[in-house]
C-alpha cells in the first residue's frame, strides 16, 4: 500500500488537467438555421455543427498530417477547433491505450522507466492521435486561464444555525469552490520523431519494441528480433506513425528500418544517462541486451533455413557489436560508418 500511495502521489501533481473549456463556445446553441436556406458548408464529424470560419471555435481546422495540399477541403470527415480541444484534454482509459497504470511495477523497470524521466506533455501542450489518419499530432493550447468561482451563492441558515452576519460570512468563506480553466484558441502541429517516440513508449506501451529498434542496425530491423509475430500489430502501428519504415521487396516482408539520425535520438531516449548510470541500471541494461541477443539467434536460425547468408552475417556482426557494447568497448549506437 505504501508503494501504491507513493506512485500515485508521484504522478498526480504533473498530470495535465482534463477540464479545459473553450472561452467562447455554447455547446447547447445550434449553429444551423433550420428555417433558413440549406447551406452546403461542411460539418464537424463530432458535434455536427457547420463550419463558421469567423468563429475561432466553430471553424473547421486543417489537420497537418492528412489535410494539407487542399485535401482538407475535399474530405468528408472534418473537425472543429472546439472538438479538437476536447480530444486533447480528454483522458483515455489506460487499459485500452496500452499505457501502464501508476501502480504497476513495469513503470519502474527498464526500458519503460526511461520514458518517465521527463514529461513532454503539459497543460498547454498535448499529444493526440489524429482522429482521421491516426498520426501523432501536438495540440498547443493558447491563452489558458484559470477562474475560481463558488459552487453556490447560498449563505442562508438552516435549523439550528446562527443567522448573524459573521456566521453568514463564515459560511460564504467555507463554501465549495469550482476551478474552471478556459482556452482562447488551439493550433495543431506535427510531432517530431523524438516526441512521437516518447508518446508511443509511454502512452501506448511500446517501450520494449522501441528499445530493441534502437539497438539493432538502423537498416536491418527484422520483426523476429522486435518480438516476433505477437508484436507484429504494434510494429505496423509504428510504421503508420512514421517511426519505422518497411524495407521494400517481397524477400524482406518482415524487415524494417529507420533513419540513422532518428536512431540516434531514439538511443538517447531509451538508454541510461551516461553521466549518472548506476550498477543496477547497467545490470538491467545487460539483461535486456541478453534477451535481444537470444531473439537475434533465433532470427539467424530462420535466415539459415531460408538460405539467407547475407542476413546471418548482418546478425552476427550486430551480435558482436552488442557484446563489445555491453563491456563498454564501443560507444552506443548508431556507430560512425568507419567503425561499422
Amino acid at each position: 500500500m505504501g508503494n501504491f500511495a507513493l506512485r500515485m502521489s508521484r504522478d498526480s501533481p504533473s498530470r495535465p488537467s482534463s477540464e479545459i473549456k473553450p472561452d467562447d463556445y455554447d455547446s447547447e446553441e445550434s449553429s444551423d438555421d433550420e428555417d433558413g436556406p440549406v447551406t452546403r458548408r461542411a460539418k464537424c464529424a463530432v458535434c455536427f455543427r457547420r463550419d463558421d470560419p469567423s468563429h475561432k471555435w466553430r471553424r473547421l481546422v486543417t489537420l497537418p498530417c492528412c489535410g494539407t495540399g487542399g485535401k482538407e477541403n475535399t474530405s468528408t470527415t472534418r473537425f472543429c477547433a472546439a472538438c479538437i480541444l476536447k480530444v486533447a484534454v480528454t483522458r483515455t482509459d489506460s487499459s485500452n491505450s496500452g499505457e501502464y497504470r501508476p501502480w504497476e511495477d513495469e513503470r519502474d523497470e527498464a526500458p519503460v522507466s526511461r520514458f518517465y524521466r521527463e514529461n513532454r506533455q503539459s497543460e498547454t501542450k498535448r499529444f493526440i492521435e489524429c482522429p482521421r489518419c491516426r498520426d501523432i499530432l501536438i495540440v498547443k493550447i493558447k491563452g489558458l486561464k484559470t477562474r475560481v468561482t463558488s459552487a453556490s451563492d447560498d449563505d442562508s441558515s438552516y435549523d439550528g444555525e446562527c443567522d448573524c452576519s459573521e456566521c453568514r460570512a463564515e459560511r460564504r468563506a467555507n463554501r465549495a469552490t469550482v476551478t474552471q480553466k478556459t482556452a482562447y484558441s488551439v493550433s495543431l502541429h506535427r510531432g517530431t520523431f523524438k516526441g512521437k517516440a516518447w508518446f508511443v513508449g509511454r502512452k501506448r506501451g511500446m517501450a520494449d519494441i522501441l528499445w530493441r529498434a534502437a539497438h539493432l542496425h538502423h537498416t536491418y530491423i527484422p520483426l523476429a528480433a522486435l518480438g516476433g509475430e505477437k508484436c507484429k500489430g504494434d510494429v505496423l502501428r509504428l510504421v503508420g506513425w512514421g517511426l519505422l519504415r518497411k524495407v521494400p521487396g517481397k524477400k524482406e516482408s518482415d524487415v524494417f528500418q529507420l533513419d540513422k539520425k532518428d536512431q540516434a535520438e531514439l538511443v538517447k531516449l531509451v538508454s541510461p544517462n551516461p553521466n549518472n548510470e548506476t550498477e543496477e541500471e547497467l545490470s538491467k541494461e545487460n539483461g535486456l541486451l541478453l534477451h535481444l541477443s537470444i531473439d537475434m539467434a533465433f532470427t539467424a536460425k530462420e535466415s539459415l533455413m531460408k538460405f539467407r547468408i547475407d542476413q546471418i552475417f548482418r546478425l552476427v556482426n550486430r551480435f558482436m557489436y552488442l557484446f563489445l557494447y555491453i563491456n563498454r568497448y564501443l560507444p552506443a549506437p548508431p556507430l560512425p560508418l568507419w567503425t561499422e
